[in-house]
This record gives C-alpha cells, sequence and structure tokens, in this order.
C-alpha cells in the first residue's frame, strides 16, 4: 500500500482510485530492444552509419524516458519546513512568506498531526495552528510511483502529498510544483519542440 490517510495522528491504508480514463503504459523496460547489427554488408558510408547511430541513440533515449518510473524520493522536496500545532497563526504566516511555501506540514512533539495550506489560513479565523490545519491529511510512501501520486492529487482534490517513510515519518513532500518541474525537466522534448 502506497498511501496513507492521517487522522487524528494515526495512519490508515486506501486504496488508489481507479481511472479509466488514463492511459497506463503497460510495457516493461528491457521488453523492446533496439539494435543496429555491425556487419559488413549492413555497413553504409560514414555519413549515413553516423546518421543511423544517432537516429538510434535518440530513438533509445526517448525509450528510456518513456518507460523511465519515477518515485515519490525521486521528485519529494526535502528537507521539510514543519511548523508546532502551538504556532500562532502570524508565525505561520510568516514561516510561509519567508521560505515561498503554501503548505506546512503540523508536528506535536514528533508526531505529524496535520497540514496547514494557504487555503485553510485564508478560510480559518482561529489564531493557532491547531484551529487552522487540516486533520485528514493524506500522504504517500517515498516508493510510491509519481503516476499514483498524480492520480492521488486528482482524485482527492489536493495541491500537496506529505512523503512518509515505512516508520510513518514525514521525509518530504510533493506539491504540484514538483510535478510541474518533472514535466519540464524530464519530459521536455517529448512536449515541446
Amino acid at each position: 500500500m502506497s498511501f496513507k490517510i492521517l487522522n487524528n495522528g494515526r495512519f490508515s491504508p486506501i486504496e488508489l482510485p481507479s481511472y479509466h480514463n488514463l492511459k497506463t503504459d503497460k510495457t516493461k523496460p528491457g521488453e523492446t530492444e533496439f539494435k543496429i547489427e555491425d556487419s559488413p554488408a549492413n555497413r553504409p558510408s560514414n555519413f549515413k552509419l553516423k546518421s543511423a547511430v544517432n537516429a538510434y541513440k535518440k530513438q533509445k533515449q526517448n525509450f528510456e524516458l518513456e518507460h523511465s518510473i519515477f518515485y515519490a524520493k525521486d521528485i519529494m522536496s526535502s528537507p521539510v519546513h514543519t511548523i508546532d500545532l502551538k504556532a500562532t497563526r502570524t508565525e505561520i504566516k510568516q514561516m510561509m512568506a519567508k521560505y515561498s511555501i503554501g503548505h506546512i506540514p503540523v508536528f506535536d512533539a514528533n508526531t505529524l498531526v496535520g497540514l496547514i495550506t494557504l487555503k485553510d489560513l485564508l478560510k480559518s479565523d482561529s489564531e493557532s495552528a491547531s484551529g487552522i490545519m487540516t486533520k485528514e491529511v493524506v500522504t504517500a510512501l517515498e516508493q510510491a510511483t509519481v503516476q499514483d501520486i498524480a492520480k492521488i492529487m486528482l482524485s482527492f482534490k489536493i495541491h500537496c502529498l506529505p512523503i512518509i517513510n515505512d516508520r510513518n515519518q514525514l521525509c518530504g513532500i510533493i506539491t504540484e510544483k514538483d510535478l510541474l518541474r518533472l514535466l519540464a525537466e524530464r519530459f521536455h522534448s517529448k512536449f515541446w519542440a
């Protein structure tokens, strides 16, 4: 189980929603290989050989990129800025402004107990983190795939996922910005000319 929901300091597993309209690729890396046989009969002129090798390299790179599997631990932001359960509204605002963040996990002692988003801060009149925070927080394990993370975020209509390890300890956070960064850095040749 790659996803858990935090409620009142306790984690419970949740199922990944099914998306029938999302395309899933069942091809595994290594099932298709690109090879150029190197024999005297197959050797074209030097120019044609270089062109063929370059085309092969580009095709192989596109194949590897298409079949790359990224995990939460690969794209998460870490370390995470956190705040104490007893923090005031002013302290929360200052932290968000100082670090240019819109999501802050809330801790009571060493236990994750909630999450404060900018939206929570704007909607609440409370003066303490305990009154502002969302107490039911969807989290992901660091071995969750990015595809599954995107499905969870779409399904629950959330903008971030705290990432936890096997011991339910916070080790990172993934926001929409992290997903967009992955798209821009790793898949730019696929979407943009």
